[in-house]
């Protein structure tokens, strides 16, 4: 992989993080009411596996 073809991800700042955890928990929460918790369980698996399977074609995790 070349250096342009990659993608970084770059942590957020700490002051922002307690905020942007307080969010993503209302996210969720509002995903398992929508969803109800055993199709939100499937999907975070499914999600899971796909960037798994992802890393593994990379080679960054094996």
């Amino acid at each position: 992989m070349s250096e342009l073809e990659g993608t970084m991800i770059v942590p957020a700042p700490k002051e922002a993080r307690e905020e942007i955890n307080h969010d993503m928990k209302k996210v969720r929460m509002d995903l398992i009411q929508e969803l109800g918790q055993a199709e939100y369980d499937r999907r975070i698996q499914n999600s899971n596996k796909i960037f798994k399977d992802l890393m593994n074609e990379t080679g960054l995790r094996d």
